[in-house]
């Protein structure tokens, strides 16, 4: 499997996954994005934050349909944010982290900073893309 820059990928479990597709349409964007019924998926996703990581429709895409960006707030919390698919962004895990207060805490407490985390589910990988879901709630995918 390829690896770059943008994305850090952990396999928890290979498992089988609906076959069954059918579209959803964002009223709001007016984007139709694939939605697959409940399925486990083939593993997770971690994103690095270092880079913005663009979203494709499909996997033959060339423009993205929005972009994630990455943003560290001043008491040190980390917002994720994308134009177009923020109503409809629910990832697997989506954490921004300990504020510096809360992490200067839990440190004096003898616990470590609890850092921010991205995780999405992925239904499909291969050297040139991932299928992640970006709503757990709809289903609704988009490819890395």
């Amino acid at each position: 499997m390829k690896y770059n820059n943008l994305i850090f990928v952990t396999i928890v479990a290979v498992t089988t996954c609906c076959n069954t597709t059918s579209k959803f349409q964002n009223m709001k964007n007016n984007l139709n994005l694939d939605t697959v019924p409940v399925c486990v998926g083939i593993g997770t996703l971690d994103i690095s934050f270092d880079l913005p990581v663009p979203l494709f429709r499909l996997e033959n895409d060339t423009l993205p349909i929005d972009t994630l960006l990455f943003e560290r707030q001043k008491g040190g919390i980390w917002l994720f944010k994308t134009t177009h698919l923020q109503s409809s962004f629910q990832p697997y895990i989506m954490t921004g982290g300990d504020s510096d207060e809360n992490a200067h805490r839990h440190i004096s407490m003898g616990l470590i900073r609890f850092l921010p985390r991205l995780t999405f589910r992925v239904l499909e990988a291969n050297d040139l893309f991932y299928r992640i879901v970006i709503n757990e709630n709809t289903f609704e995918t988009v490819v890395i």
